[in-house]
């Protein structure tokens, strides 16, 4: 969300945000999809019962912890994206131990999946399960991992969006199956860890000299009382309104994100279900626990 609020803020304000910057903070966005992917996974592979590849993922995100920790003084990345730019620049060095990281991340966690799908006990269960059809993905508005698993390409990231940040500097093609069931869910979310990997990868390697931080201030009277901006989140689009009053200063934020969405679309599946696959069908969903609370 801090991302989705720094974007919005800046928009259209005499404060261009150096490229190296909007690097830096692809190689943090893609580092929160990762993990957010990551415990996804780890929730459908214990609803399975299998043990060993659910103790691959969560080292695997312990990993990915670390990595964050070490590079982003956060292993929730919550305080490096700034107005302006980013807390703090990673040198050429820091970049290259990134890149050498994610390669051998890439591979343990390829060994893995590769694994994972092929058994057929994920396959018997998830295939067929909580199929989403297009008029029920129309109908809910549904984006994200869950829409693109049925074919929408509803990536806010795909090189024919208005960019916001330098995606359209990367090689990048949004991750795609046709089913719309509970395998190819969890097939998207595999593809896409890897799909952020090779982002990061190529952010290392791309990324431009130059400053972190614009030291220009921005200018807040050019703020409209209202500015909205949408996001693709790691479990679909993010939409944020802030409400500013004539000072200006903040008002009030609305926030739409797809957890409410999946919730909606999982108590509509799950009719009829018998309990050992009601249980599955609500770790392929990918929702919160205080989205039911809620």
């Amino acid at each position: 969300w801090m991302l989705t609020y720094v974007l919005m803020m800046e928009r259209g304000v005499e404060n261009p945000v150096p490229s190296r910057a909007q690097y830096l903070r692809v190689i943090c966005a893609e580092m929160s999809r990762i993990r957010s992917h990551l415990r996804y996974l780890i929730m459908v592979v214990r609803a399975l019962g299998l043990e060993n590849t659910e103790l691959t993922l969560c080292q695997l995100l312990k990993t990915l912890s670390s990595l964050a920790q070490n590079n982003f003084g956060d292993k929730l990345m919550r305080r490096y994206i700034r107005l302006g730019g980013v807390a703090h620049d990673l040198d050429d060095v820091l970049l290259g131990q990134l890149e050498a990281k994610l390669n051998l991340f890439y591979d343990c966690f390829r060994v893995g999946m590769d694994s994972f799908v092929s058994h057929s006990l994920v396959q018997n269960r998830l295939q067929g399960l909580g199929i989403i059809t297009p008029y029920l993905a129309q109908q809910h508005m549904l984006t994200g991992p869950g829409a693109r698993a049925l074919g929408l390409n509803s990536d806010l990231r795909s090189p024919s969006e208005p960019g916001i940040l330098i995606y359209s500097e990367l090689n990048y093609t949004p991750v795609c199956e046709m089913g719309g069931d509970a395998f190819d869910r969890l097939t998207v979310h595999i593809r896409e860890v890897i799909a952020s990997i090779h982002l990061m990868k190529q952010c290392c390697r791309q990324i431009s000299f130059g400053p972190s931080f614009s030291e220009r201030q921005m200018a807040f009277e050019q703020l409209k009382e209202q500015r909205s901006i949408c996001v693709e989140g790691a479990r679909g689009q993010i939409s944020m309104t802030v409400h500013l009053n004539r000072r200006p200063s903040l008002e009030k934020i609305t926030i739409q994100t797809a957890d409410k969405i999946a919730l909606e679309l999982f108590l509509e599946l799950a009719k009829g279900l018998p309990l050992e696959d009601f249980f599955l069908l609500y770790a392929s969903m990918d929702i919160l626990p205080q989205t039911i609370l809620r």
